[in-house]
């Protein structure tokens, strides 16, 4: 995976992003920046499905648990 050379750092493992917008939406092309590094982090180990999904933390509930616990 190629990095954008706006985003490459001083170092070849280091990224640099650009100053987040002051708007008040949100910038969606953050997100593709973000995949885009963490694709060239994670080499041949990048899987699209598994790009922002976190486990649950435990002892955690969602928001559905704690509105039927209501």
């Amino acid at each position: 995976m190629v990095v954008p050379e706006n985003l490459k750092g001083s170092h070849d493992n280091v990224f640099s992003f650009p100053a987040p917008a002051l708007d008040l939406a949100f910038d969606d092309g953050l997100i593709d920046q973000v995949k885009q590094v963490w694709k060239a982090i994670m080499g041949d180990e990048a899987d699209e499905n598994n790009f922002l999904k976190f486990d649950d933390r435990e002892g955690m509930i969602d928001e559905e648990e704690a509105n039927e616990t209501m």
